[in-house]
């Protein structure tokens, strides 16, 4: 992976590799050896911060000179980049290879010294030297890192650790066979090569991970058996890499019990919770069921955390949060008859010290089912809900509530826009360490769906919803924007992405919001030439973050990344 994007690095930076060399690189009688080609060009901006600094000479170098005595790499005035150095695959090129990725938006020197020699003996006349800029605060280049079969990637989930190492697991179907592949990210090495996560040769899908403090991960996904569908789950660590799967839900060995939707949150000490729905074994019910995981002793079983008798029950979706001590707070959309009456949500909260407790219902407005939903929980415990609800004439709007430590229960629902006419779907929610939430959906104007966003302050209450997509110069060109989907780290800093479509194709769009400064102006971030759909969103502890996605290919669906720095 780090080969094909350091590739496209000097492709990219357009360097011009030129001189005059007889057929043994060594010089032509009379020719001085000297520096000839540069890579980055001298004065080179918006250089990735990968790059490894090269340089081309007008003859063959003598190894026993190229030390970094002789080739330095420096921050412009500052100190020495520590990194090593080595011949191209030519041997009149000399690379510098940082031990860490550059920093950003940063003036850099390279150095040539006169200790380097030809392999005749000859020095260089003068040192030679010069800058380059690394990019600043932007997004790159979009990249593969899905397997590359004939077969078609989709459903990627992604998670990143604070000191900026991703996971990335997605769906991957080849012909009969769909599994679960996951590839890993470091600030050193990038993306590295797919790995299976599983080899049982069925139906695998609804993929999700999360990743704590020091690295360590969690998948989980639903795979069937013997036709009947259950919740599989591996672990990551960056010692030893992922784990076998092993089977978390309720009657693996028994017929019937079918899983499905399932979501995972960790906390920093590596433990985790699992939650997903589950048909009972008489079909006549479905569930919410959860695991919990420690390090130190491994899955601790599965437990049905809804609680209520057999019977006709209908849940759709689940979703969940951690605060900062590994308490945790489950939500769920369910029926509990079979005739038209709505789909209500129900939640319940997990203590460390006691388990889970009794189920509560979440107080929402009078109308029709309950559709998406997102929840996220401050470090202290505080959650926020967000939800999609049709009012009684049919127009999907979105709501909100909030739980408190301080006070039991659920508040009083509030809606975020105020939009009678025009439907308002796909929340998320997001909430930093402050306790500073904010929540995107995507709103019709009567034309066109838009990406729209509020912030929630306390003491205060949310904001009101500010439009933070552009519109395209070109009103023809315009199209919907809809999926959008938020990450934030603990200063607050927030990353939306969302999908929209130009009048011939889905393209990936993100914005960003800066404490103090607000949102700033939204870009796209691939650069397919087909439709890109289901973006997802993650940030480390120094603002960078990553996206990916699927993206259509003329062979096969890909999934794709690209990162701001």
């Amino acid at each position: 992976m780090k080969f094909r994007w350091l590739a496209c690095l000097s492709l990219g930076l357009g360097s011009l590799w030129c001189g005059c060399q007889d057929g043994n690189g060594g010089n032509d009688p009379g020719t001085p050896f000297e520096v000839v080609a540069t890579n980055p060009a001298d004065g080179a901006s918006g250089v990735q911060i990968e790059v490894a600094p090269s340089a081309e000479l007008s003859a063959a170098v003598d190894p026993a000179t190229l030390s970094t005595d002789t080739f330095q790499l420096a921050v412009f005035g500052g100190a020495e980049v520590a990194g090593s150095v080595s011949l191209g695959e030519n041997n009149d090129t000399v690379v510098f290879e940082p031990d860490t990725p550059l920093e950003i938006l940063t003036e850099y020197r390279v150095t040539v010294g006169v200790g380097l020699h030809d392999m005749d003996g000859n020095p260089l006349a003068d040192d030679f030297g010069w800058n380059f800029t690394t990019l600043g605060s932007e997004w790159g280049r979009d990249e593969t890192v899905s397997v590359g079969s004939t077969g078609n990637s989709d459903s990627p989930a992604l998670a990143v650790d604070p000191a900026g190492n991703g996971l990335l697991v997605w769906r991957e179907t080849d012909g009969p066979t769909t599994s679960i592949y996951a590839s890993r990210f470091t600030r050193v090495d990038l993306w590295d090569d797919p790995t299976p996560l599983e080899n049982v040769l069925a139906a695998a899908a609804n993929p999700d991970v999360a990743v704590d403090a020091e690295g360590r991960g969690i998948a989980v996904w639903r795979q069937n058996v013997d036709d009947e569908g259950f919740v599989w789950a591996s672990r990551f660590t960056p010692d030893g890499g992922w784990e076998a799967p092993v089977a978390i839900s309720a009657g693996v060995d028994e017929a019937g019990a079918n899983s499905s939707g399932p979501r995972v949150v960790i906390d920093g000490n590596g433990n985790a919770l699992a939650l997903w729905y589950q048909a009972d074994l008489a079909s006549v019910g479905v569930h919410v069921w959860s695991n919990r995981f420690t390090p130190e002793s491994g899955w601790a079983g599965p437990e049905n955390i809804d609680r209520v008798a057999p019977g006709f029950r209908r849940v759709s979706r689940v979703d969940l949060g951690f605060d900062s001590e590994g308490n945790a707070l489950a939500v769920w959309i369910r029926r509990d008859d079979p005739t038209d009456t709505p789909d209500v949500m129900w939640s319940n909260r997990y203590s460390v010290t006691t388990g889970w407790g009794s189920p509560e219902l979440v107080e929402i407005e009078d109308g029709d089912s309950v559709g998406a939903l997102s929840v996220a929980v401050d470090p202290d415990g505080n959650a926020h809900l967000v939800w999609e609800q049709e009012d009684d004439v049919e127009v999907a709007h979105v709501w909100t509530n909030t739980a408190t430590t301080t006070t039991p229960g659920w508040g009083t629902p509030t809606r975020l826009e105020d939009d009678e006419n025009n439907p308002a779907v796909d929340p998320d929610v997001v909430v930093a360490a402050d306790g500073v939430a904010h929540a995107v959906w995507s709103q019709g104007d009567g034309t066109l769906q838009n990406i729209w966003a509020s912030e929630f302050t306390p003491g205060n209450g949310w904001s009101a919803p500010i439009l933070i997509e552009t519109p395209l110069d070109d009103p023809d060109d315009d199209g919907d924007a809809t999926d959008p989907r938020l990450a934030i780290d603990a200063d607050g800093n927030v990353f939306a992405v969302w999908q929209q479509f130009d009048g011939f194709r889905l393209n990936i769009w993100s914005n960003r919001f800066e404490p103090g400064e607000g949102w700033f102006t939204a870009e796209v971030i691939e650069a397919g030439l087909r439709g890109a759909s289901g973006p997802v969103v993650a940030i480390d502890g120094d603002r960078h973050a990553h996206a990916a996605w699927t993206q259509l290919t003329e062979q096969q669906n890909e999934i794709r990344t690209n990162r701001f720095e």
